[in-house]
């Protein structure tokens, strides 16, 4: 969330945060035959969690839901590669929180990724910049591309 009245924020998109489960994970296997395919982020409170390292706003946001449904992880590593993360998930070593884009299924074996139940958990990227400064014809241009790439996001009027 960025709120200083100094800074110009373009929402881009809003992805879907997914939890990666380890392939023969008995919660995967439950999820797999269930009617909604999802499951409360509560039901992982006693496995070994493994988050982004401090400094990333992914873990911030990735902890404060894990408290928010009533546990405190137990971290058992961090990285500052979700790739890597969703490799050790894989391989049976733990689970994790990943954006819908960042889930990678190409992976063999590959995480489980389920939806969570409860309202929608989910994360918006946005392009932010000084209100003060000018923003040049390739920043704009950058801009209005990255606009028409997400169709949700409409650049506001003013920009130089």
């Amino acid at each position: 969330p960025v709120g200083s009245p100094d800074l110009e924020v373009q929402p881009l998109l809003t992805e879907e945060i997914l939890l990666a489960l380890p392939p023969d994970h008995p919660l995967a296997r439950a999820v797999a035959l269930s009617e909604t395919r999802r499951l409360p982020l509560a039901a992982v409170a006693e496995e070994p969690f493994l988050p982004m390292k401090p400094g990333y706003g992914f873990r911030d946001q990735s902890l404060e839901a894990c408290r928010a449904a009533g546990f405190e992880p137990r971290i058992a590593f961090e990285s500052m590669q979700i790739d890597t993360l969703q490799a050790m998930v894989a391989a049976g070593l733990g689970v994790t929180l990943v954006p819908q884009m960042a889930a990678e299924s190409a992976l063999r074996p590959s995480p489980v990724f389920v939806r969570l139940e409860g309202p929608p958990f989910t994360r918006t990227l946005a392009l932010v910049w000084r209100r003060d400064r000018y923003l040049s014809r390739a920043a704009s241009a950058f801009l209005q591309m990255a606009c028409e790439l997400w169709h949700d996001a409409a650049p506001s009027p003013k920009r130089a």
